[in-house]
């Protein structure tokens, strides 16, 4: 495997992930990719990253902030260096209340994340939860 070596040394222990628990950047669900990107996007070394995913061929888990999907679509460009935005924030008990207000209003989980500005993929395993939350409570 090809890794990038600087004058700093190996851009890995420079990385912001370093040290942290590794399985949060192979979660399958959207609020851990949205947790991995937080992390990615702050990071000092995430083209580094993102070149030695693509350099390596390797498919699984986020590289740079970017995932498998992104990767496989063409994305090639890591996260940019910004604040969190409504899309990638933790989800809140109001959030919850205004999907469960959508749903009754029978909106579908795409118009439910275009008006939340979140990700279909976060949407959909928040009502998952929110659903599997009322049936428990109802049981």
């Amino acid at each position: 495997m090809r890794t990038a070596l600087t004058p700093e040394g190996d851009w890995r222990d420079r990385a912001a992930c370093a040290g942290t628990d590794g399985e949060m950047f192979f979660a399958e669900d959207g609020e851990g990719i949205d947790r991995a990107v937080d992390v990615c996007r702050a990071c000092p070394v995430k083209r580094d990253c993102l070149t030695y995913a693509l350099d390596n061929h390797i498919r699984a888990g986020i590289w740079g902030g970017i995932t498998e999907r992104q990767r496989i679509r063409g994305r090639r460009t890591p996260v940019a260096d910004v604040a969190p935005t409504p899309r990638n924030r933790a989800w809140t008990p109001d959030d919850d209340e205004r999907v469960r207000e959508l749903l009754a209003a029978r909106r579908v989980p795409r118009q439910i994340a275009a008006d939340l500005g979140r990700t279909l993929n976060s949407v959909q395993h928040r009502i998952a939860r929110i659903r599997q939350s009322a049936n428990e409570a109802a049981a």
